[in-house]
C-alpha cells in the first residue's frame, strides 16, 4: 500500500524541492546580478554628474578670480581639482563597458589638459580673459564625454531592467 501512495507522493514531493530550490537560488542569483549592475552604473552615472558641476565650478571660480584679482589661488584650484579627481576616479573604477571606458579615458586627457592651461594662464595676467575664453571647448569636450557615460549607462540600466 505506501508503495502505491506514499512512493509515488515522496518522488514528486522531492522533485518538487529540488526544482523549487533551484528556482529560489536562480532567483536569487539573478537578483544579486540585477543588484551589481545597477550599482556600478549608478555611481557612474553620479561621477559624471558630480565631473560636471566640478568643471563649471572650477571654470566659474577662475572666471570670477580672474575679474576680481587677476589671478587664481592656488589653495582654491587645488581643493575643486581634487575633488573632480575623486569623481574621475569614481568613474574609472565603475566604469564596466569599453566605450564608457573610452569616454572616461577622453575625460581624463581632457582634464589634464584643461589644469595644464589652467595652471599656466593664473600665471599670466595678461590676455588672461581671452585664454579663459580658450579653455570653454576643453570643457565642451568633458561635459560631451560625462554626457556619454551617463547615456551609456542608462541604458545598460534600461537594457538590464528589462
Amino acid at each position: 500500500m505506501w508503495k502505491s501512495t506514499i512512493a509515488p507522493a515522496l518522488v514528486v514531493s522531492t522533485f518538487w524541492l529540488i526544482v523549487g530550490g533551484a528556482t529560489t537560488y536562480y532567483l536569487h542569483w539573478q537578483s544579486k546580478a540585477l543588484d551589481r549592475v545597477l550599482e556600478e552604473n549608478v555611481s557612474s552615472i553620479r561621477a559624471a554628474n558630480q565631473m560636471q558641476q566640478m568643471i563649471w565650478r572650477i571654470q566659474s571660480a577662475a572666471l570670477s578670480e580672474i575679474s576680481v584679482q587677476h589671478s587664481i589661488p592656488e589653495s582654491r584650484l587645488v581643493v575643486l581639482e581634487s575633488q573632480f579627481e575623486q569623481s574621475l576616479s569614481l568613474a574609472e573604477s565603475s566604469a564596466s563597458a569599453e566605450d564608457e571606458r573610452l569616454c572616461v579615458r577622453r575625460i581624463r586627457e581632457a582634464f589634464n589638459d584643461y589644469s595644464d592651461r589652467l595652471r599656466r594662464t593664473r600665471f599670466d595676467t595678461t590676455l588672461t580673459a581671452v585664454r579663459m575664453a580658450e579653455l570653454l571647448p576643453i570643457v565642451s569636450r568633458i561635459i560631451v564625454n560625462c554626457e556619454e557615460v551617463i547615456r551609456i549607462n542608462e541604458h545598460v540600466i534600461r537594457d538590464t531592467s528589462r
